[in-house]
């Protein structure tokens, strides 16, 4: 099972990192230099599972058995995001699409799946918060859009640029809908959380990394 999905080189390097994070090493992968080169929630689920783990082979199935079940997820949530944008059929293809793209069995024990499962509950909630009908929706759909962009933006830090480029699109779009929402109160509700978790994640490495 292992050899059949941990194919790519930086999988065993979350291994590892999490595996020094698990047991009291920090971040680090050689116990000697502290590091942060890696997607933060990835290797935070993967410390957590190593938690459970007393033995490194142990880590590795458990890993797995993780990716493999949010691999699914992804897949079903991603489907259910384009049935609710589209139609059936269309959901269809989007399952197919994540299935059989090409290298995606490399990427299994990365942080691709779970980055597939904030992006599709990110899609799914921001076109909720685009059918809101009047302004009181309109604000409590976007503070759990805004929780979703954070959880999305610590998946994979390059998506901050979706992150900035949505909230933007979406405060346009409530002012053209004619909603009497100021941009500066609903951008702070988009970008708010992810300003806050992404601050917190740069300062703690600031403090104990160094850069």
């Amino acid at each position: 099972f292992v050899d059949d999905f941990a194919s790519h080189d930086d999988a065993y390097y979350y291994f590892q990192i999490a595996w020094n994070l698990a047991h009291g090493f920090g971040s680090t992968f050689d116990r000697l230099h502290p590091t942060n080169g890696y997607q933060p929630s990835w290797c935070w689920v993967l410390a957590g599972v190593a938690r459970f783990c007393h033995v490194r082979d142990e880590l590795l199935r458990a890993g797995a058995a993780t990716a493999a079940t949010l691999f699914l997820g992804a897949g079903w949530l991603l489907a259910r995001a384009a049935a609710r944008l589209f139609h059936a059929p269309t959901a269809l293809v989007a399952l197919a699409l994540w299935a059989f793209f090409p290298g995606v069995e490399r990427n299994v024990m990365l942080e691709a799946p779970l980055h597939a499962v904030c992006f599709a509950l990110v899609i799914r909630l921001v076109a909720d918060l685009a059918e809101a009908q009047d302004v009181r929706q309109w604000r409590r759909r976007a503070w759990v859009a805004g929780v979703a962009f954070a959880l999305l933006a610590l998946a994979r830090l390059d998506e901050l640029i979706v992150v900035g480029a949505s909230g933007a699109l979406l405060a346009v779009l409530a002012r053209r809908r004619g909603h009497a929402l100021r941009p500066v109160p609903l951008l702070s509700r988009l970008w708010g959380p992810t300003a806050a978790v992404v601050g917190l994640y740069a300062l703690g490495n600031r403090l104990w990394i160094g850069s």
